[in-house]
């Protein structure tokens, strides 16, 4: 993100989600609510630790397959850019749960 020089505003709309490594790694992020409500109930932080390898992995394979600074379009580049955010604080807020601090950059 500190290559990209500028962090995007807004959201774009429609959300140009255009490969299934994007959709899998969106998809993961929004089952976060789901894992940290699970967790209380359960009063059990594995699932939460789960969640964060899974976000992590995806990720992954997100950053190689998905070029953000390169993308085909400034709306593609501006998407992928919030899907980085997006995942960099689910995980941090999983860690954060867990008891975990997290570098500011690796």
């Amino acid at each position: 993100l500190r290559k990209l020089g500028h962090m995007p505003d807004a959201l774009p709309t429609p959300f140009p989600t255009e490969t299934d490594t994007e959709w899998a790694l969106l998809l993961k992020l929004a089952e976060f609510p789901l894992v940290t409500a699970t967790a209380v109930k359960q009063r059990n932080t594995a699932g939460i630790a789960q969640f964060a390898l899974e976000a992590a992995r995806l990720f992954t394979t997100f950053y190689h397959d998905c070029p953000v600074i390169t993308a085909d379009s400034p709306e593609q580049r501006d998407a992928r850019a919030h899907l980085c955010i997006a995942t960099r604080q689910a995980i941090q807020n999983a860690l954060a749960l867990l008891g975990i601090e997290t570098p500011e950059r690796m």
